[in-house]
């Protein structure tokens, strides 16, 4: 005979079992199985709603309870020794210094890379213009400027080629004949000196990205002269073994034997050395080496804008120039020869007659580069 005790105790057993344990699917697939079998929809919901509110109630009922208590046997934290501490500095400043090389050395890369497309787009711009002119663009226009003005080079005549059509189309609607007629240098005598906003607007087609030489010639100090956008890339006119500097008006005495020379039309028909063969532009991002004077005054401007091809006494020839010493020597040298020379590690980049981009390190021969300086001297050049 069962107690009443016992089936009290067992009835107290299995609601906790039935509070406590979560409900199976089975148990609930079942039960509301049984109410469909009668085939009583509204009986069945019911069933199915009563039991998870239920078992809603005891997961909360679970949740609700306290857990018990823990005691920790683990070793009480510590502070780090000074020690430990010097030794975590060191290893971060070891990983700090290995780092940081690796990371300037990327970015250099990526200045390298910019300057490179920087030449490439000149390349295919010269291309253009020749498809167009049937010629490359001059080196530097001849003459003597009218008094009170500078003449422009080859930079403005490939502004349209380079996408700056809407610069190329201003400096014609200051004169029919800007390239000859306009002063892009203000002084008092000067026609259009009020208008230079066009002259100091930086185009990132001429500036090599690694170069220390300003977007613009920051280093002028002369009176009466606005600061101009600089250009960082010069066209190769040939070689020379004598510093052109005379001590007063100009030297006519220029080599006409490279790519782009002063007055001359060159053709790509006229290399007869081969497109692949002969320097085009090249870098002169830098003015390491150049003296106060000629980093401050009329020798050492360096914007697009100037272009005339005066050899006199502190000028400097800014859109061409002449292979008369290494890349990037260091020693003296007269401002119209500064020679090509780069930011970048261990020598420069160039263009080729072909539009292709080079890069030339400082120990390349002279008697190479200047083999490579000339169209038409029938000299052999197999590697470089």
């Amino acid at each position: 005979m069962v107690s009443e005790g016992s089936i009290a105790g067992r009835n107290q057993r299995s609601r906790e079992i039935f509070l406590h344990k979560p409900m199976s699917r089975d148990i609930i697939s079942r039960v509301v199985g049984v109410a469909m079998g009668f085939n009583h929809m509204p009986l069945a919901t019911a069933l199915l709603r009563q039991m998870v509110r239920i078992q809603t109630r005891s997961v909360a009922c679970l949740s609700s309870e306290e857990p018990p208590m823990v005691v920790s046997t683990s070793p009480r934290s510590r502070a780090f020794t000074l020690v430990e501490l010097l030794v975590v500095i060191a290893i971060i400043g070891v990983l700090v210094s290995l780092l940081l090389p690796a990371v300037q050395q990327a970015r250099e890369a990526a200045r390298r890379a910019q300057c490179s497309n920087n030449l490439k787009q000149l390349g295919l711009a010269f291309h253009n213009y020749h498809d167009m002119h049937t010629m490359f663009p001059l080196g530097g226009p001849g003459g003597d400027p009218p008094s009170g003005h500078y003449l422009i080079g080859w930079p403005g005549r490939i502004l349209p080629e380079i996408d700056r059509g809407a610069l190329f189309d201003q400096l014609h609607e200051l004169s029919a004949n800007p390239f000859m007629e306009l002063n892009p240098i203000r002084l008092d005598t000067a026609p259009h000196h009020g208008t230079d906003s066009m002259w100091s607007r930086p185009i990132s087609t001429f500036i090599c990205p690694s170069s220390t030489i300003s977007p613009v010639n920051s280093k002028l100090t002369l009176q009466n002269a606005d600061l101009h956008a600089t250009l960082h890339y010069r066209g190769v006119a040939g070689t020379n073994d004598v510093d052109f500097v005379s001590t007063g008006g100009a030297s006519r005495s220029y080599s006409t034997a490279g790519m782009l020379i002063p007055t001359g039309n060159v053709r790509a028909s006229d290399v007869a050395d081969g497109l692949t063969k002969t320097l085009m532009l090249g870098e002169t991002s830098t003015d390491e080496g150049w003296n106060s004077t000629d980093q401050t005054g009329w020798g050492g401007i360096e914007p697009w804008t100037w272009g005339h091809y005066y050899y006199s006494d502190g000028w400097l020839q800014v859109d061409h120039k002449y292979v008369q010493f290494p890349i990037g020597y260091t020693g003296n040298f007269e401002t119209n020869n500064t020679p090509f020379r780069s930011s970048h590690a261990n020598g420069a980049q160039f263009v080729m007659g072909d539009g292709s981009v080079v890069y030339l390190s400082s120990s390349t021969d002279l008697t190479t580069l200047k083999a490579m300086a000339t169209r038409a001297n029938n000299e052999i050049v197999n590697s470089y």
